[in-house]
This record gives C-alpha cells, structure tokens and sequence, in this order.
C-alpha cells in the first residue's frame, strides 16, 4: 500500500470513528476533481474531503501592490452535531504578523514580499508555469484577459 492510500485509509477510519459522514471517494475521482479549484476572478479552493480552504484576494483601492487576503477555512461538522448552532467570530489582522496562522502559511506570506520585489525586478521578463501542474492558474488568467480586454 503506497503513503497516500494508507493516508486516505487512516483519515477516513478515525473520521468515521469521529462521527462524520464519510462517503468513499476513490483516488480517480479525487484526481478528475483536482486539488485547486480556480474561481474567476480571485478565489482558489483547495478541496479535501472533509474540509476546504478558500483564499480570495480582494484589490485595495487602486494599488497594484496590495491587497486584501483573505483565508477560510470550510470544515465538515459531524453529523450528530447538525442542528447545534455554531458561534463564530471572524478575524481580522492588518498584518500576517499579528495572527496566528501555522508554519506553512506565515512562511508563504514572509515569502511575498521577495516574490513581489523579484517581479518588479527589470530581469524578470514574465513567469512561466508548468504544462502539467498548473493549467488551471494559466486558464484562470485566460479567463481574466479575455474578461478583461474583451477578447
């Protein structure tokens, strides 16, 4: 059994043993339906069963370098637990700084700020994306041109 099937395999018995439905999604199917979705014009969702997280980012005013991001996170409650209402409290930081987001995140964010300075670098003649992982960036911004400038 590969890493991934075990993965799959463990994190559906201990939902399962959580209370969560669970219905059994095979590997194809979890590979057509890919693992980010791009929606026109600033969302990306990375589905997982069980959970998602949406980021969106929204334009500040008319800055080309700056905006607003933001991070949701999509959780599957279980099923004994649908009609209990749930409370909460949206965040909001004017700094990545300033919450508490997990490793992988604030390292994304620190990443940034040199991803923008190399872009705006008079080396930098474009970025080019890999023709078999990242299609749905290319289409999504093919969408966005011919939106865009009418094309």
């Amino acid at each position: 059994m590969t890493a991934g099937k075990y993965f799959l395999q463990l994190y559906r018995e201990l939902s399962i043993e959580e209370g969560f439905d669970w219905p059994v999604i095979t590997p194809d199917q979890w590979s057509e339906a890919g693992s980010s979705w791009n929606v026109f014009p600033n969302s990306i969702i990375l589905p997982g069963q069980g959970s998602a997280f949406w980021y969106r980012a929204r334009p500040i005013d008319d800055d080309p370098n700056k905006c607003l991001f933001e991070i949701f996170s999509l959780d599957q409650i279980p099923v004994a637990d649908y009609d209990k209402k749930r409370e909460f409290e949206p965040q909001y930081f004017d700094s990545y700084r300033d919450a508490d987001l997990g490793q992988v995140f604030s390292q994304d964010f620190a990443n940034m700020k040199e991803v923008t300075v190399g872009m705006h670098s008079p080396s930098f003649d474009g970025h080019r994306l890999s023709e078999e992982q990242e299609m749905t960036i290319w289409n999504h911004h093919r969408v966005a041109d011919r939106f865009i400038f009418n094309d």
